[in-house]
């Protein structure tokens, strides 16, 4: 059977020539299926092959569609998509002969991160134990332990099933491998366990409305104690400016037409809570448990957030008597609070027309300060770069993500070159103040990397080393979360404020 012809990509991966390209994809077709293999080719048009695709139902798998830098920066040379694990085994080893780089990814939809696009344009990609760099497959935990028996039935090792407390501890014995595999570029997960709560016998979703800014101080402070202290909260609860549930329910425009291009005045914010019966920050949260157990939880939760003035409490009608809608976003936080996965709240984006969004998320303590300062300095600039300030605060158990969400016009030339500004602006902000994000797009990996500089970046040199040994020939994910392997020229590879958004250049 001869070969299927290979349409030329529109980038080449570093250091392979057409002809080395077409020998690739080839071999890769030979693995996968030719219906498996999509060479990248084109910038315009409606199929596979272009950087056309900008719905996050059907995300595209070689681009980011919330582009900053130009749309065909961050681009991936073809795609290839692993049917089961000994299939992304084989790839990664035709990886390593060949020396293309590739870029794991899921489903593709970590938007405002970079999505499916690669940090090394031209990389090659595979859809989702673990797949090392070398094609070894690997449990960690108790996985490491293999189920009796499993071997003798002549069982391959991806189709073997896994011990009776594989997923129950991960720590297993010696070195904690997990870790490693996080935001890394050091194996392909292609199994994991999902821990699941049973039922725990009843659910109550509610709002909690909170009137003015400067109330930020005390409700951080209340959660904290009521979070860490009292163990009150049982979900992770989630403090969320009004622009953030207006722009759910509305665009921009269907609110005040005239302030297209304008960031929205204190009167406007304003008259827009009055509109939706919010607040100036909207507290989310559950309570899970028997009626009684609900029932006292409530009591405590009124209690002590009733002592911060003109606080709102609401809670969602579980059991239908009710055909009032409940307010904001109420409704939609109950699906994700019990479980249950929707987009509707995704419509926020769409608060600008052809509208992408970057998302900021330092790290900081759960203190009333730390809030009041983070949420100054990331408004401040926000509007100082024109735009309209979207946040949300979502408490852990010792520390808070802010997560800044910067939407903008995709379209708009201007309106990208203000947003990468902004952002990188915000990196420099957050880090004066020793706060560090904890995932960023691609065109940002470099510069959170270097904050992250105690004794003369001791963990990224750590992260280094690491990389160069389970992956000699840095054929995985290279420059990921600033992770360059040895035979990349750093310099060469960094992306920094001065470097050009255009490829090529």
């Amino acid at each position: 059977m001869g070969s299927i012809p290979t349409p030329q990509p529109l980038v080449l991966p570093p250091g392979i020539d057409a002809a080395r390209f077409d020998a690739y994809i080839q071999r890769a077709i030979t693995i996968v299926g030719a219906e498996n293999v999509t060479v990248i080719s084109s910038s315009n048009g409606n199929d596979a092959a272009s950087l056309s695709k900008s719905s996050y139902l059907d995300p595209p798998k070689a681009h980011d569609m919330f582009y900053v830098f130009d749309k065909d920066y961050f681009v991936a040379s073809a795609v290839v998509a692993p049917r089961g694990v000994p299939e992304v085994q084989a790839v990664v080893r035709l990886c390593n002969e060949f020396a293309i780089p590739v870029w794991p990814f899921s489903v593709g939809r970590n938007v405002g991160y970079g999505g499916a696009a690669p940090r090394v344009p031209g990389s090659m990609h595979c859809g989702m134990e673990v797949v090392l760099p070398n094609g070894e497959l690997i449990r960690t935990g108790m996985g490491a332990m293999p189920n009796p028996g499993s071997a003798a039935d002549g069982k391959t090792p991806d189709s073997q099933p896994g011990n009776r407390c594989w997923q129950l501890f991960n720590y297993g014995f010696g070195p904690y491998h997990d870790g490693i595999f996080s935001q890394s570029n050091y194996g392909i997960v292609v199994k994991m366990g999902m821990w699941l709560m049973p039922n725990p016998g009843g659910y109550q979703p509610y709002l909690i409305t909170f009137e003015h800014d400067a109330d930020l101080p005390q409700i951080v402070e209340t959660i904290r104690e009521l979070r860490l202290a009292k163990s009150v909260l049982q979900n992770v609860p989630s403090i969320r400016h009004i622009l953030l549930d207006a722009a759910v329910l509305g665009t921009k425009e269907s609110y005040f037409p005239d302030a297209k291009d304008r960031p929205l005045t204190e009167d406007e914010l304003v008259a827009i809570q009055r509109r939706l019966g919010l607040g100036r920050w909207n507290f989310y949260g559950a309570l899970y448990g028997p009626a009684i157990v609900r029932d006292a939880l409530w009591h405590v939760v009124q209690a002590s957030f009733g002592r911060i003035a003109g606080a709102k409490f609401f809670q969602q009608d579980v059991d239908g008597s009710s055909s009032k809608p409940s307010p904001g976003v109420l409704d939609i936080r109950a699906k994700t609070l019990r479980g249950v996965p929707s987009t509707d709240e995704l419509a926020w984006v769409d608060w600008l027309p052809n509208g992408a969004h970057l998302f900021f998320s330092p790290i900081a303590e759960i203190a009333g300060e730390a809030a009041a300062l983070q949420y100054d300095i990331t408004r401040r600039r926000v509007l100082e770069a024109g735009f309209d300030f979207f946040g949300t605060f979502t408490i852990g158990m010792r520390e808070m993500h802010h997560i800044v969400c910067l939407v903008f016009d995709r379209e708009d030339p201007g309106q990208r070159e203000r947003a990468l500004r902004l952002i990188r602006t915000l990196i420099d902000d957050c880090a004066a103040h020793g706060w560090g994000e904890y995932r960023t797009h691609l065109a940002l990996m470099d510069q959170i990397a270097d904050t992250y500089s105690w004794n003369d970046h001791a963990l990224l040199r750590l992260s280094e080393r690491l990389k160069d040994a389970v992956d000699p020939n840095g054929i995985l994910a290279p420059g990921k979360n600033g992770v360059w392997p040895s035979n990349y020229n750093k310099a060469e590879w960094k992306l920094t404020a001065d470097s050009s958004v255009k490829r090529g250049l």
